[in-house]
């Protein structure tokens, strides 16, 4: 039994007609849709690293405070010249970037047992003030206790990304507890 002609003339038809590839307006649009979620996704993906970058700074910040509170209840002291524990705090430095975890009183620079952090987020500025509004750059917690010492009832840690929207507040209260 012989197939129709009509089938054979049309599949002959479909063998022999030739498409030669995309037309410049496909290619264009494909280009255009690429383009598109390319820079939309490298957009996301400079705010996520702004934000990744200013929770890792408020992170490093909380971090030194629980040390210097830990180091202060446990009665911590570091270096050989230690008889007993003593106080323990950090101390902000704006100018260099940088927050300290000391120990003592008041802090030293001098001191080998300050632990120096590097804050990573260069537009981050951090202010602490006590209940008053006086801006402090150090926050020390008493022996033992952990609370705060000299006297203040409050201290309020203000972080701000002066490049961005951010802003974190951390508080301390005069028992030493550490509210992020």
């Amino acid at each position: 039994m012989a197939l129709p002609k009509i089938c054979i003339l049309n599949f002959k038809r479909r063998l022999t007609k030739t498409s030669a590839g995309f037309t410049l307006i496909e290619v264009i649009i494909v280009i255009a849709i690429i383009s598109f979620v390319a820079a939309f996704g490298l957009t996301l993906n400079i705010n996520d690293w702004d934000g990744f970058s200013f929770r890792s700074d408020c992170d490093a910040i909380i971090n030194a405070l629980l040390l210097a509170r830990s180091r202060a209840v446990n009665n911590i002291c570091l270096g050989s010249d230690c008889a007993d524990g003593k106080p323990h705090g950090i101390y902000f430095n704006n100018s260099s970037r940088q927050i300290v975890v000391f120990q003592g009183d008041s802090y030293n620079d001098h001191d080998p047992a300050n632990e120096k952090i590097e804050l990573e987020n260069k537009s981050i500025s951090v202010f602490a003030a006590d209940e008053n509004g006086s801006v402090i750059d150090k926050v020390v917690f008493e022996q033992l206790s952990g609370g705060l010492k000299g006297g203040s009832d409050l201290i309020t840690i203000k972080l701000n990304d002066v490049s961005s929207w951010r802003t974190a507040v951390i508080q301390i209260n005069k028992v030493g507890r550490i509210d992020y």
